[in-house]
């Protein structure tokens, strides 16, 4: 009887979920494209975009792009459950999905150890947080560099001003690089606390990573951050082709690092994605609707898609109950 309950309560909470994604997708897309008709026609500008070869090149790159977080996912989920490649794709559609509703995409990890067995699924959250660290580490090491490149455009500083900054700048990277590496020693340093805890405990999965695990995970991070950059740089080109690949590169670097420093939810992101976005791709001469184009494509392959399949794969998920 009480199994009954429980499996007809989680058909309603997936179907409800489901539902409720669809609908805030559809809404934000709705929202979004009449934001974007105050500045171009959506229909001429969408069809610009479908018309052209390089388009479909940011679409594949999209899949290539997914491929690699799965990998990334699986790889380090090896050290306490075999996970398929299939499900390690569908538990990232999954995150996605549930992250459209918390600040800074927080839920997505919940999404995904729903895939994983009862017993690991609080180390398995913990080894994703290691990957999704990787992430921003790299966004924040990409976005330093770029700040470095464009300081002289972005701020106006005397000569002393400059290289004091510039030298806060390297060592900011140096930090952030070297505390990253170092993050498995984090367990190991709280157990000098007598604190009792289950999750400080299991904190020790982090010790299972060696520095080649760390710096295998850094570079898939490093391929999906390169294959988003390129998939901005295509939509620049495709709507604006005289405008420089490798500013736009540089820009993207420091658009993504503001992006990710500022609170948000997945919700709201775009509007915030897009102020950013009017302000610095300004400098490279390109045109308000351009920009705002390529921002809401960008979020609609690389968010709504994976969210809106997310939505449908949740209507599938099987909750495991054993511990692996």
């Amino acid at each position: 009887m009480k199994h009954t309950l429980f499996l007809r309560f989680w058909w309603l909470l997936k179907l409800l979920v489901f539902l409720l994604s669809c609908w805030f997708i559809w809404f934000h897309l709705v929202t979004e494209i009449k934001t974007l008709g105050n500045y171009r026609e959506p229909s001429k500008a969408i069809a610009e975009l479908l018309a052209h070869p390089l388009f479909y090149l940011v679409l594949l790159l999209a899949l290539f792009n997914w491929s690699l977080e799965a990998l990334k996912w699986k790889f380090l989920l090896r050290k306490i459950e075999n996970v398929s490649f299939l499900d390690a794709l569908r538990a990232f559609f999954n995150g996605i999905t549930l992250s459209f509703f918390t600040p800074n995409r927080v839920g997505e990890f919940a999404g995904r150890i729903l895939y994983l067995s009862a017993g690991n699924r609080v180390r398995g959250a913990l080894l994703t947080v290691l990957g999704s660290s990787a992430q921003l580490l790299i966004t924040i090491q990409a976005g330093l560099l770029a700040f470095w490149f464009f300081l002289p455009r972005l701020l106006d500083l005397d000569l002393f001003s400059e290289r004091v900054l510039r030298a806060a700048l390297l060592l900011f990277f140096i930090l952030c690089t070297w505390s990253w590496f170092r993050f498995p020693k984090l367990a190991s340093w709280l157990d000098r606390f007598r604190i009792k805890s289950a999750w400080k405990e299991k904190m020790h999965v982090w010790d299972q990573c060696s520095f080649s695990d760390l710096l295998s995970v850094w570079l898939l991070s490093a391929g999906r951050y390169t294959v988003f950059t390129a998939q901005q740089v295509l939509l620049f080109m495709i709507l604006e082709p005289h405008v420089s690949p490798s500013e736009t590169a540089a820009l993207s670097a420091l658009s993504f690092f503001l992006i990710t420093v500022i609170p948000s939810i997945a919700l709201g992101e775009l509007g915030i994605r897009g102020s950013v976005n009017l302000a610095l791709f300004g400098l490279a001469g390109l045109t308000s609707s351009t920009i705002l184009l390529v921002t809401f494509g960008l979020w609609s392959i690389n968010i709504a898609l994976p969210a809106v399949l997310g939505a449908v794969s949740v209507l599938f998920l099987k909750l495991k109950t054993r511990t692996s």
